[in-house]
């Protein structure tokens, strides 16, 4: 398959004469074509790519995949806004979901760990 985003390691010489077999995070955006982008899954974790988001605008969320094993991915976690996401194949990217959807936010950072939701909110 061919994401709509790919984050590679090496040089434009190491590409001229063929695309990367490989990636270290993987993005899809799926507008109409979440099923398939979930599908994608086990291929992109069989050609050693390290995380896989799938960013879904309808429901304001993204998957995320990694651990990459031969069948699949071994850790899937689903971030919904409003909370910061961050990538653990590129140190220092993290994607703001309430920036990324275009909702307002409270001005407090809000992280999600692997495996949650956003947190839950104090009165």
């Amino acid at each position: 398959p061919e994401p709509d985003l790919a984050i590679v390691l090496g040089s434009r010489r190491d590409f001229r004469t063929a695309h990367p077999s490989t990636a270290e995070w993987v993005i899809e955006v799926a507008v109409s074509t979440l099923d398939v982008d979930r599908r994608k899954a086990p291929i992109y974790a069989a050609a050693g790519v390290k995380e896989y988001w799938i960013v879904v605008p309808e429901q304001k969320c993204i998957e995320v995949h990694r651990g990459a094993l031969p069948g699949g991915f071994a850790e899937r976690s689903v971030h919904l806004a409003p909370c910061r996401v961050e990538s653990a194949s590129v140190p220092g990217f993290s994607v703001d979901l309430a920036e990324l959807f275009g909702e307002v936010r409270p001005s407090n950072e809000l992280r999600c760990r692997p495996g949650e939701g956003p947190p839950k909110r104090r009165k």
